[in-house]
């Protein structure tokens, strides 16, 4: 399931109400009634996607995170590549997690450095058109759109 990184208020990001009726069923039942595979493991808990149509435009996708909480993700680029850095800033302090160019896609893990947004910088550095969708699972606390 994937909902767009643009927020739909100044509150965040909103889910449809397709996946808050699964989250609720979750919550209740405990299981996904087959919704997602059970035995999968944890399940990206977020998921967006933003489109980069124009080469040289960009979009910034934000986790509110506390220091030492982690979260995963996995992050794909389709119909072009991406110039990306994935950091964090907060409370005067600033941090280079990783940088990809030329990038169709990357996984892995933030351990947050400290308390603060730590996240995506995106740029279409390709003349097609690139959608970047990034999955998210862990303790971030918020999700926002930055761009």
């Amino acid at each position: 399931m994937v909902w767009p990184i643009a927020p739909a208020s100044d509150h965040g990001p909103e889910l449809p109400q397709v996946i808050a009726d699964h989250v609720e069923m979750v919550e209740t039942h405990g299981h996904s009634h087959g919704l997602e595979e059970d035995v999968a493991g944890p399940r990206w808990a977020r998921s967006g996607s933003s489109s980069m149509r124009r080469p040289k435009q960009a979009a910034m996708w934000k986790l509110v995170m506390t220091e030492g909480r982690t979260a995963q993700y996995l992050m794909t680029v389709e119909g072009g590549r991406v110039t990306f850095d994935l950091h964090g800033h907060g409370s005067g302090k600033s941090i280079i997690y990783e940088k990809g160019r030329g990038s169709n896609g990357a996984e892995g893990e933030i351990i947050a450095a400290f308390d603060g947004e730590h996240g995506w910088f995106w740029r279409n550095r390709d003349n097609a058109d690139a959608t970047v969708t990034a999955q998210v699972r862990g303790d971030d606390s918020e999700v926002k759109d930055a761009s």
